[in-house]
């Protein structure tokens, strides 16, 4: 019974775990929330952005002869790496290009913002690749400069933050690889690895796709964009420092510097730059570049830096996304819990311990959720609750199933779904068919043998027997050693419940062979069942107050016993009294003897004989 309960339990989790689509909304928007409440660390000091704000574009210096300027004087202060999330798609003069190209040059630590754009006026929605003014898209080839794919996708709320993009189109002149984004191209720069350090490993049916940049090895989700596939990882946002609402420098956010102020080399500026990783974007108070998120609306040069922040500090928070590694595990723990829950619920005595050995478990669950947010691992919150729940409604399906079954060896089907169904059970006279059995040669068979032998021999005879009892609507109401009382129509209604009982009995002669096989009895051995059957008036009684017993009482029953008492005297296995043989419908072939004298009995009867056995 328990490997049948474990078995479906198994089963119902299969189905819960394969069917998880149906919670995802739900549970994204709940990840959404615990990764926004859980409070994130103070932002990694090495990275620094530097806000392209109003004041610029007020004085009209935007213009890349001023990022050339910032490029040198960010150079000359040590800067580690320098991103541009800035579009160089088109050629503005070689007044303006050349400069910063030059500037490019010299620094060698520059990476800039590659833009695919969907078009929409294209029916085919045809990707755009990243577009760049001649000069600088030479030093990109001859890996003076590096190209950063940023996201452009709208995307609102988003948790995955774009890690890499595979082309597998190609052009004239980008070549069909796997293309970094920003913020992994900052990484890989700052560890001086070329583009063919970086590899993807595919993803399996446990373990998801890996992208590969030395020492990161980052399992991601694939997500393909029309003729793109964008590999995509989860971060935890810090708090606004960019766009309107944004507050640089509060705790737990960027700090941002303003733009002109490294553009005008302010030696205070400069002099924290040493070391660090710069991103410059726009920081303006408009709209333009900014990107909702689960903190609110922040510009793309910040969105740069939360992944970076991510990436260096290798802060990825564990999510149960689709196919992966994290996902497999929480399932074997969800798994292992609800197995050993629904192991323990069939052992509570009561409701009520049921009811708390559930709520402790949800409880456990809800707490190693906690506990894992806490370690930056985010446990599929709803999956868990929805599979203990299922779990605690099939083990209690089981057990009520397992306790009407077991009840069913006991009392009578009828009267177990009276029970069940919290119906009055029917007390007093009703007319019925009592047989009476015991085993003739029960004496010599127990006494050489030990009471464990004979507990074993009792059981597999009354197993033996109470089956043939059953097939013609008999239920064994009690057992007195190798003594059994059956009852024969009632509860269960019978058309001939004296000829089924009769039936019954001789069928259970019959079983005496199988059972002397089994047994290895000698043929010289004793053993035989002797049956008393009686019809008449019993009455239905339930004896014992709050542990109560189902029985018959009554001078049939009493009668009955006296008949089976006279089996071997007479000679016969089965006996039936006057009543039993006159109400059959369809009289046995019996012998009569008349004016027997029982013991017990106040004057002499007529009985029926019948040894009797069906071919």
């Amino acid at each position: 019974m328990r490997f049948f309960g474990w078995l479906w339990t198994l089963l119902l989790l299969a189905w819960i775990f394969a069917s998880a689509d149906g919670t995802r909304d739900i549970e994204d928007r709940r990840l959404n929330e615990r990764l926004t409440h859980r409070p994130v660390d103070a932002p990694d000091p090495s990275i620094v952005i530097v806000g392209v704000d109003d004041e610029v574009f007020r004085l009209n210096r935007y213009n890349r002869l001023e990022h050339a300027r910032v490029i040198d004087n960010l150079t000359q202060a040590g800067a580690r790496q320098i991103f541009l999330d800035l579009i160089f798609d088109e050629p503005r003069g070689p007044q303006f290009d050349i400069p910063l190209i030059e500037a490019i040059k010299r620094s060698r630590r520059v990476v800039v913002a590659g833009v695919y754009r969907i078009d929409e006026e294209d029916a085919r929605m045809r990707p755009l690749r990243p577009q760049f003014f001649p000069e600088l898209k030479e030093l990109i080839k001859k890996g003076i400069c590096r190209m950063g794919i940023i996201n452009t996708s709208r995307e609102r709320n988003k948790i995955d933050a774009l890690m890499a993009v595979d082309d597998h189109t190609g052009d004239d002149y980008w070549e069909p690889a796997v293309r970094l984004s920003a913020a992994a191209a900052l990484v890989a720069a700052s560890n001086h690895l070329s583009i063919s350090d970086v590899e993807t490993t595919p993803a399996s049916p446990w373990i998801g796709e890996i992208l590969h940049i030395p020492p990161l090895h980052l399992e991601v989700q694939t997500r393909p964009q029309n003729e793109i596939e964008s590999l995509l990882c989860p971060i935890r946002y810090h708090p606004a420092a960019t766009g309107p609402k944004g507050r640089p420098g509060l705790p737990g956010r960027f700090k941002v510097i303003p733009y002109l102020k490294v553009a005008d080399g302010d030696p205070a500026t400069l002099a924290d730059m040493k070391n660090k990783f710069v991103l410059i974007g726009e920081n303006t108070t408009s709209t333009t570049d900014t990107y909702e998120t689960p903190v609110g609306q922040i510009k793309g040069v910040e969105i740069h830096a939360q992944i970076l922040d991510a990436l260096i500090r290798r802060r990825i928070p564990a999510l149960p996304r689709p196919a992966s590694t994290f996902l497999h595990l929480s399932e074997l723990l969800i798994a292992v819990l609800c197995l050993a829950m629904s192991g323990l619920l069939k052992r509570q005595p009561s409701l009520w311990r049921c009811a708390g050995l559930v709520g402790s478990v949800m409880v456990l669950w809800e707490g190693l959720v906690v506990l894992g947010d806490c370690h930056n691992s985010f446990l599929p919150q709803t999956l868990g609750e929805l599979a203990i729940f299922a779990t605690a409604m099939l083990a209690m399906f089981l057990r009520f199933w397992s306790t009407q079954k077991v009840l069913r060896t006991f009392i009578p089907a009828a009267i177990v779904d009276q029970l069940i169904r919290d119906e009055a059970i029917h007390q007093g006279a009703v007319q019925a068919t009592v047989m009476v059995t015991d085993i003739r040669g029960y004496t010599t068979l127990s006494e050489s043998r030990t009471p464990t032998q004979v507990l074993e021999l009792l059981n597999d005879y009354h197993s033996e027997t109470v089956a043939h009892y059953e097939r013609f609507g008999g239920h064994v109401l009690n057992y007195q050693g190798d003594a059994q009382i059956i009852l024969f129509g009632h509860p269960k209604k019978l058309k001939d419940p004296a000829l089924q009982a009769i039936l019954a009995a001789q069928a259970a002669s019959s079983a005496v062979e199988i059972l002397r096989k089994r047994w290895n009895l000698p043929l010289d051995q004793a053993f035989n069942v002797g049956a008393g059957i009686c019809t008449g008036k019993v009455y239905i009684a339930e004896l014992g107050g709050d542990y109560r017993e189902y029985t018959v009482i009554g001078e049939i029953v009493r009668k009955c016993h006296k008949l089976q008492s006279q089996s071997q005297i007479l000679g016969a296995n089965i006996i039936l009294d006057e009543e039993t043989y006159a109400v059959c419908r369809e009289k046995p072939t019996v012998e009569k003897r008349e004016n027997v004298v029982i013991d017990g009995l106040p004057e002499p009867v007529t009985v029926y004989i019948t040894d009797i056995v069906p071919t």
